[in-house]
């Protein structure tokens, strides 16, 4: 079922979740006098909200993006019954972990890159899910030289890593694969060659799905290619959508899934070599998700993917 995947989780629009949290801070007074834990959630919730106020900063897109993971409706409830013990002990595991993510706690301890390979590994089990977050946070952010770290995505840059996905997941275990898919999407330039590919090949659908600006880091990534790799780069990014072995599922209830690369080339059948088009794009993508329950999310981060395609011929113009 849907509730137990991924994608349930990336349902939030972050327009919502900016919504909820200025009607958190709008009560704060009336809450503060019902809840005995208020100031100290404040102190975490005023600069997620700030944050969500603020796209002016260089990584607003991808906090904003991690913002969003906030549950709507535990907001809501934090607003109408500050009190209930359930309300606090969900409020507090989100704020945190977002918090953390979003590189927001003070004088934080990192972990080291031996650290991260472990982690990421599964091979050490023995690590605070707030200083890992925070970790991705200062990678994300520029704070610790994200080339130090580049190695350590190793084990999540395999199949095993990749399998992940089609797994069931609480909001926990979503938010950390998201935060880990947005950090290495960031760290794209400090991948070697094979590290890119396998993130192009295995990590494109799942990113848009996370809110990750896949495109904007691919543009800035090509305009910083020297000119005589830029074409080689452009192959690199098609053919990894091409030949992508990524899962996708292919109906809104996750109950089945087909490989992007078969989509793919579909889609490339269907343009005939003509150039892509708005137009072909979207009569292609009437076919998915037919009658299903929020199909347009579904189809949004497929189209997403499908405009890749026209990106890279304008790109390479």
């Amino acid at each position: 079922m849907l509730e137990n995947h991924l994608y349930y989780f990336c349902l939030n629009t972050f327009a919502d979740v900016k919504q909820s949290l200025a009607d958190v801070m709008k009560h704060r007074e009336i809450i503060s006098a019902k809840s005995k834990v208020a100031s100290v959630l404040f102190s975490y919730i005023e600069p997620l909200y700030l944050m969500s106020q603020n796209d002016s900063y260089p990584l607003a897109e991808h906090h904003h993006q991690l913002v969003r993971f906030l549950d709507v409706g535990i907001l809501k409830n934090f607003v109408s019954q500050p009190e209930d013990p359930d309300t606090i002990e969900s409020i507090v595991k989100q704020i945190l972990y977002i918090y953390s993510a979003t590189g927001n706690l003070l004088e934080g301890d990192v972990y080291s890159p031996e650290k991260i390979t472990q982690i990421l590994n599964g091979t050490d089990a023995e690590y605070e899910d707030s200083t890992f977050l925070y970790t991705l946070g200062s990678i994300m952010s520029g704070r610790i030289d994200a080339m130090l770290y580049a190695q350590s995505f190793k084990g999540f840059l395999t199949d095993k890593g990749m399998s992940e996905v089609k797994m069931e997941m609480d909001w926990k275990n979503a938010f950390i694969f998201v935060s880990v898919v947005h950090t290495v999407w960031m760290m794209f330039p400090q991948l070697d060659k094979p590290q890119q590919d396998f993130l192009l090949r295995h990590y494109t659908h799942a990113a848009f799905a996370s809110g990750v600006p896949v495109v904007s880091l691919l543009k800035k990534y090509y305009d910083d290619t020297p000119a005589s790799l830029k074409n080689s780069l452009l192959q690199r990014i098609t053919q990894g959508i091409v030949d992508s072995s990524e899962d996708i599922p292919m109906d809104t209830n996750i109950l089945s899934w087909e490989k992007l690369s078969q989509i793919a080339h579909q889609y490339m059948g269907k343009l005939g070599g003509a150039e892509p088009d708005g137009f072909t794009q979207e009569d292609f993508l009437k076919n998915y998700y037919k009658n299903e329950p929020n199909k347009e999310w579904f189809r949004d981060w497929l189209r997403k993917i499908l405009t890749i395609f026209f990106y890279v011929r304008e790109w390479a113009k």
